[in-house]
């Protein structure tokens, strides 16, 4: 474990497995803290001969906080609506040159990455930006552009007034967003209220999630550049998501020459232990099919 310094920000990361196997850099959702990808996961990568590093994003867990800057989240989305050019906290180009600055850090000189919602927009930037540091892709539950349309202007108002002061509210929040997001089988609240427990003394910074949604709402159209990412890649999305609908899914998985894309009948947009499961033998595919064209 350690810390990355991208300028002033600092990244927390931790890596699993020996650092002279190849490695897989986890980049996690919005809010969310490399827990996320928890134990039990990374020991499957690396029991599959490969080295998980894992890190909490910006304003998450250990990582830098960005407190001080305001979301603008409503801003933003009126002014994506209406075609403007919005002022971010940060962007997703500034979230592409923390993943890379991770693996400076862990001394990677390239990875596998596999990213999960904004995650996975993180992910695809880096691809574009650092295509020699890119081995592969594993895009879980993510878009290769903006799903302004697709949000409601309640959703927003939501996010933006939500308040933070205390561990209950914290886990009362993230048990909300489980019912709504998650499949009924999925749903199992002591586990969700237990892992938002163990976040919140991690760190939760306020504001983050609106700041990380606001990446997500203000982030470029990437499709036409990822015409030229040329590795492996896997696009897995749930044929239940009501946050980001399948065809963000089915067009990024177009816009890659080499993907191919897994729909997961029985999966919402979460990231359950059942459900992570699920990810793992289309991810150790992707990772293996990279392994043997670089032979």
């Amino acid at each position: 474990m350690g810390f990355a310094g991208n300028g002033p920000t600092q990244l927390y990361f931790e890596d699993f497995g020996p650092v002279t196997a190849p490695a897989v850099l986890l980049c996690g959702g919005t809010g969310r803290q490399c827990i996320d990808y928890d134990e039990d996961f990374c020991a499957a990568l690396v029991a599959a001969g490969f080295r998980a590093i894992r890190f909490d994003s910006r304003d998450t867990g250990m990582s830098s906080s960005f407190t001080q800057r305001p979301s603008n989240l409503g801003a933003v989305y009126r002014g994506v609506l209406a075609g403007d050019r919005v002022e971010l906290a940060y962007t997703l180009a500034d979230m592409a040159l923390d993943a890379l600055a991770v693996l400076d850090a862990a001394g990677a000189e390239r990875a596998h990455f596999v990213g999960r919602s904004l995650g996975g927009a993180v992910a695809q930037m880096t691809a574009i930006s650092a295509p020699d540091r890119v081995l592969s892709l594993s895009l879980i539950m993510t878009n290769s552009r903006s799903i302004v349309a697709d949000i409601a202007p309640a959703t927003i108002e939501r996010v933006e007034s939500e308040t933070l002061t205390n561990a209950d509210d914290y886990v009362a929040r993230q048990v909300r967003a489980a019912k709504a997001h998650a499949l009924p089988q999925d749903f199992d609240e002591a586990r969700i209220a237990a892992e938002a427990a163990r976040a919140w003394h991690r760190g939760v910074h306020s504001g983050a999630i609106a700041r990380h949604f606001a990446v997500s709402i203000g982030m470029p159209d990437l499709r036409a550049e990822l015409a030229r990412v040329a590795v492996p890649t896997v696009v897995l999305h749930g044929a239940q998501d009501r946050t980001i609908p399948l065809g963000y899914a089915r067009e990024t998985a177009l816009a890659i020459p080499d993907a191919n894309l897994n729909v997961i009948a029985d999966m919402g947009h979460d990231g359950a232990p059942r459900v992570r499961h699920l990810w793992l033998p289309a991810i150790i595919d992707t990772l293996d099919r990279a392994t043997l064209a670089r032979r």
